[in-house]
């Protein structure tokens, strides 16, 4: 495959990586901004001192965090009248900077919230079908008794 070609000689062979620097500014993995609803923003330690003038204060975050809980926690309240939900402890969250912490929190909650709106439906069901039972057997007992009325043979 290579016969013809010297492959020995490295010096002719073209670099891999660049080694000026990229048009492009490279930011490192730690760096990277994740950016979802409501949560904190990571920045560069390197340059902390401009994005520290941005960012909000940690008690700011620990209070918008605390706000947010509890607007959370009073709509589903709302939305959920036998109380189930509520019978639930708290979703408490130790650090209210971390967004990995309040994605977690906000997703237990959505998982409550949902768990009881499918207890609910299904009771729904369950009472939806007992009626109809109920209906299903009076009919059969009233169709019974008209067809005994007029003497025709039962239906099986």
């Amino acid at each position: 495959m290579y016969d013809d070609k010297d492959v020995s000689d490295t010096s002719k062979w073209d670099p891999l990586f660049l080694s000026q620097s990229p048009s492009a500014p490279v930011v490192p993995l730690e760096a990277k901004l994740v950016r979802e609803k409501r949560t904190a923003v990571v920045f560069d330690e390197e340059n902390g001192d401009d994005a520290e003038a941005q960012l909000p204060s940690k008690k700011q975050k620990q209070e918008e965090a605390q706000e947010s809980f509890e607007s959370l926690a009073e709509s589903t309240n709302l939305r959920i009248s036998d109380g189930t939900f509520s019978d639930l402890p708290p979703i408490v969250v130790k650090d209210p900077s971390d967004p990995k912490a309040l994605r977690r929190a906000r997703n237990t909650a959505a998982a409550r919230r949902s768990r009881c709106k499918k207890r609910e439906k299904m009771s729904e069901l369950e009472a939806r079908v007992a009626e109809l039972e109920r209906v299903n057997i009076q009919l059969s007992i009233e169709n019974q008794i008209l067809r005994n009325m007029k003497s025709m043979p039962p239906r099986n």
